[in-house]
């Protein structure tokens, strides 16, 4: 009888064990945007640019380094560099010299080492662009797929797109306590410092080639319409990093996704109160759309977290795509009628 009453217990135990395992198993599979990427699987064709450029020793180096890859030494050349100098380079010889002048730097070649170390294996961010732009394949099977750059600017640019390229600046990824950031002269404030790491490179990434895939029309410049088109890209996001976290996708820190949720309906009634939601004076709304330590205007609190407005049109865009189930990240994405999102959406904070 007790050997009996042992076994049942033991088999009970095991039940629910198992029980629990796919309970646990079904939890982390219901995302719905992690979708079976068969046939749609890609390896991104990513160049490290940085060793190359850094190599260079002469003239004729610069122009054969030139002629090796002319899409992106072009854009180097004569569009970063002109960034760097300060001034227009009329001749092929003056964007050489000028260039040679940049990477002969001592300054210059200390980045590039810094950079060199820091990401010596970069086998997990190539991993995790090839898994997004895979996932971007499957969604937009009609879109092009980057070619992707690393490159070191110095400190101008995190991502930069021309044509069907993508260029990831390396040296703005370095983190928070790297020294050079806090340089007098870069005037770099503390909260975009604080996102200058490693793992905001994919997000940053995709949300860049998301954006130039689908330009935001500047002719309508409404506060509903700029929170909904970021809320849309914010969206896509979600469906081609399904992995990633709410605060890495928005760029929030420690607590400010928590604020946005805790707030929801506070912030929703500070839109309509102040009569923001259908303002064009970007001077009068522009504190709870740009970026900042913390959102801004008449009635927020300092405490607040920024960008809150933003935050606020991504969650009426996953409530509208909940109600519209039967709509592709496609159709959203080219849906540029913001007016009909927010009424279908039927959003209701709180």
């Amino acid at each position: 009888m007790h050997k009996k009453t042992h076994k049942t217990r033991l088999t009970v135990l095991i039940c629910c064990l198992l029980v629990a395992t796919i309970s646990l198993q079904s939890c982390k599979d219901s995302n719905r945007h992690v979708k079976d990427l068969s046939g749609h699987q890609i390896e991104l064709d990513i160049k490290r640019t940085e060793g190359s450029v850094f190599a260079l020793k002469n003239i004729p180096d610069v122009m054969e380094w030139a002629q090796h890859d002319t899409v992106f030494s072009l854009v180097y050349m004569n569009g970063i560099m002109q960034d760097i100098t300060g001034g227009y380079m009329r001749t092929k010889e003056q964007n050489a010299e000028a260039l040679l002048q940049f990477v002969q730097n001592g300054d210059m070649r200390h980045l590039y080492r810094t950079v060199d170390s820091t990401f010596h294996d970069f086998d997990d961010i190539e991993d995790r662009l090839n898994n997004a732009f895979s996932y971007f394949n499957y969604h937009f099977d009609d879109s092009n797929i980057p070619k992707i750059y690393t490159f070191v600017s110095p400190f101008y640019y995190n991502t930069v797109t021309f044509g069907n390229n993508l260029g990831i600046g390396l040296d703005m990824y370095l983190g928070p306590t790297f020294d050079p950031y806090y340089t007098p002269g870069l005037n770099f404030p503390q909260y975009k410092i604080n996102k200058f790491r490693k793992s905001s490179i994919v997000a940053d990434a995709v949300k860049s080639w998301l954006m130039s895939v689908f330009p935001k029309n500047d002719e309508d410049r409404r506060l509903i319409s700029e929170m909904l088109y970021e809320g849309k890209i914010l969206y896509a996001m979600d469906a081609l990093l399904p992995h990633e976290a709410d605060s890495i996708k928005i760029g929030y820190e420690k607590g400010q996704i928590e604020w946005c949720g805790e707030n929801e309906l506070q912030v929703w009634d500070h839109l309509i109160a102040e009569e923001l939601l259908y303002s064009r004076d970007q001077l009068k709304y522009r504190g709870v759309l740009g970026d900042g330590p913390f959102s801004k205007g008449v009635n927020v609190p300092q405490e607040s977290s920024p960008r809150m407005a933003v935050w606020t049109g991504w969650q009426i865009v996953r409530r509208y795509m909940e109600l519209h189930p039967e709509l592709t990240l496609r159709d959203l994405m080219r849906d540029t009628d913001y007016d009909k999102i927010l009424r279908k959406s039927a959003y209701k904070p709180g």
